[in-house]
């Protein structure tokens, strides 16, 4: 398969309001990049449920890709 297209979200402590946000993102891609695009999160040491919210929704969407970091390590 090859990508069409790629998205990279940083994410910091957000388990709240990345689901609603995801899943908007999803339903965009599978409509217009059908079988081509990838969503790549990076949980920048989240404190809250952001890894295990990801994880969650990455047992059923494929193009999604989760990179964590142990620690903060900001905007930089």
């Amino acid at each position: 398969m090859t990508i069409a297209l790629s998205i990279v979200l940083p994410a910091y402590n957000e388990a709240l309001r990345l689901p609603v946000f995801l899943s908007a993102v999803r339903a965009y891609l599978e409509e217009n990049y059908p079988q081509a695009h990838e969503v790549i999160v990076v949980d920048d040491g989240s404190h809250d449920d952001t890894a295990a919210m990801l994880a969650q929704i990455g047992r059923d969407w494929p193009a999604l890709v989760v990179l964590s970091h142990p620690v903060n390590r900001g905007k930089g």
